[in-house]
């Protein structure tokens, strides 16, 4: 369903039945999707935010600053859970 003078967003070629993908308002500023990940390409987002930035009469980055990097940010978590919770513990209320 598209609301409000927006535009829905499709993969599909114009010959074809639509695979609607997200949603983008009419003033291009609110943007939705089902789309797990989206963000998770440094390129696509470094542009998006870049693009945002111009809207707002900013200038531009042009170039990632910030890498999206899970096993780093997996090991970085696991790290904190390590220090700070009691595993034996748990394993002990588990009966583990």
């Amino acid at each position: 369903v598209v609301v409000g003078g927006g535009s829905a967003v499709s993969s599909s070629p114009p010959a074809a039945p639509a695979r609607i993908l997200g949603y983008i308002n009419q003033p291009r500023n609110v943007w939705g999707t089902y789309l797990h990940g989206i963000f998770d390409d440094d390129v696509f987002r470094r542009f998006f935010i870049d693009w945002l930035r111009q809207r707002k009469k900013l200038s531009p980055i042009n170039k990632v600053v910030a890498h999206y990097d899970l096993t780093l940010n997996f090991d970085r978590l696991a790290s904190i859970v390590r220090e700070t919770v009691d595993i034996q513990k748990i394993y002990d209320m588990l009966k583990l």
